[in-house]
């Protein structure tokens, strides 16, 4: 009785967790050009989450970006070398909602969402270009085995 107790209280994984690849063909980028090949790796740690997101530009260029999410929804400082202020997160079920702030103002917001069958993820970032002009930017990651 207590086995079957556990089994229903337990917490269920987190879909997320895990090594993401890019499937170019079912991306569409408003902003920018659509990267070589990109990877996200999704990692547990005491009180959220560390996000890498590994990338090679269009000119070939290796790029690597890393941060730490604490999923309270509250703001907290951004990482260093990045163009914001402040970040804040919310995970609820199959969903990771990203919020990057600069002087108080929202700049970016960051969707994932792991599909029900947790082998697709679909990232959609929404901010505004230096001109002014909103953009939407979804892209289709399949989980690595």
């Amino acid at each position: 009785m207590a086995f079957i107790l556990f089994f229903v209280l337990a917490p269920k994984p987190n879909p997320l967790i895990g090594t993401w690849n890019l499937d170019a063909t079912q991306s569409r980028y408003e902003s920018g050009d659509a990267p070589q090949e990109a990877s996200y790796k999704i990692e547990e740690k005491r009180d959220g989450l560390t996000v890498s997101n590994d990338y090679v530009l269009p000119n070939g260029k290796p790029t690597h970006d890393s941060y730490e999410l604490i999923l309270d929804g509250k703001d907290h400082p951004a990482p260093k070398g990045t163009l914001t202020d402040t970040i804040s997160a919310t995970l609820t079920k199959n969903t990771l909602e990203i919020v990057f702030k600069k002087s108080g103002q929202i700049v970016a917001h960051k969707t994932l969402v792991v599909s029900a069958d947790q082998k697709v993820m679909t990232v959609t970032d929404a901010g505004v270009k230096p001109s002014n002009q909103e953009f939407k930017n979804i892209a289709v990651y399949g989980k690595k085995k």
